[in-house]
């Protein structure tokens, strides 16, 4: 059963929805974490090529990861191969992450990009994550895009189904923009993406949900926060508030 403690809204919200916030208020201006790992050069790649990464090696749970170098690129995390022991890498686990330069022109992006995949099991699995353990930032530079795929509602045998994106664990303070979308609809494991993690959307910020259906769990809007027409918005306890009631405080 799906509660709420929202302010505004119930459970659910469709059609073509604006939230502003009311009395914006922000408890801090963005910054980089102490980087660990940083995207090497302002040009467009897939995570999971290590040769991308200021280390050489792929981000891992301790690293402090930064998408910060000024410039106009996308950064797409997506099912990845890292070698014979994992082929089928399907998310990223980080201690925290920085999308987007803190001055300078351009638009820095993070695209989680729901995909079907098989593990090392043969198992069809249909999500792709990105979990991060503390708290992580977007700056007014950054863009961060949940986007879930398909292989059509009856995909051919032996393909692996559609996935939804999914960003969950610690605390995101948001400064610039997110996204979420779907591309099938129809397809009932590529039709929502959804924020696990506790999200804080700060003043001149913005949420947008563009199709599909976004699933979150926790989130204080001090921006704006839309849902356009045809999506909807569901407020779901996931990991932050699993066995508890969802909220949207405005």
């Amino acid at each position: 059963m799906t509660r709420s403690r929202s302010l505004l809204l119930g459970a659910l919200l469709l059609g073509a929805v604006a939230i502003p916030a009311a009395g914006a208020q922000t408890s801090a201006r963005p910054h980089a974490a102490g980087c660990t790992d940083t995207w090497k050069a302002a040009v467009s790649g897939l995570w999971g090529v290590p040769a991308n990464w200021s280390t050489g090696q792929i981000p891992g749970n301790t690293d402090d990861v930064c998408i910060t170098l000024p410039g106009t690129y996308t950064v797409t995390l997506a099912p990845w191969s890292i070698g014979t022991a994992d082929p089928n890498n399907y998310g990223a686990g980080v201690a925290a992450i920085t999308i987007g330069a803190l001055g300078g022109g351009g638009l820095e992006t993070l695209d989680v990009v729901g995909q079907g995949s098989t593990s090392n099991s043969n198992e069809q699995l249909s999500t792709v994550f990105l979990n991060v353990t503390e708290t992580s930032t977007i700056t007014p530079h950054g863009n961060l895009v949940l986007d879930s795929t398909s292989a059509g509602t009856k995909p051919p045998p032996g393909t692996p189904p559609g996935g939804a994106a999914t960003v969950g664990g610690g605390e995101f303070l948001n400064y610039g923009t997110i996204e979420t979308e779907t591309q099938a609809p129809g397809d009932k494991l590529a039709n929502f993406v959804q924020l696990e993690a506790t999200l804080v959307n700060e003043p001149h910020a913005s949420v947008h949900d563009l199709s599909g259906q976004l699933q979150e769990d926790a989130i204080t809007n001090y921006g704006n926060f839309t849902v356009a027409a045809g999506a909807s918005m569901s407020l779901i306890p996931l990991q932050v508030n699993f066995g508890g009631p969802a909220s949207f405080a405005n």
